[in-house]
């Protein structure tokens, strides 16, 4: 029991103090794919995919010739 205990707040520890990171990357990485595509950043998270970290972005992209704004979302290295 002691064992197990032992592991949760370990498990508990390094999120805590590596999530805050990848989020960080994240927020930077939006930015930067933002300001590229001259879009606005609706969210950018952090997700585990393939046991790497890579960054979910929502992009609100603004529409041209009459059409309405759209939403992307896309995947990129954080």
């Amino acid at each position: 029991m002691k064992k197990l205990l032992c592991i949760v707040i370990g498990f508990v520890f390094l999120v805590a103090v590596f999530a805050p990171v990848n989020a960080a990357n994240c927020a930077r990485a939006a930015k930067q794919l933002a300001a590229s595509r001259g879009a606005q950043v609706l969210a950018a998270t952090p997700v585990s995919s393939g046991g790497q970290t890579v960054c979910q972005i929502k992009l609100l992209i603004p529409g041209k010739n009459g059409n309405p704004p759209r939403v992307e979302t896309m995947r990129v290295n954080g």
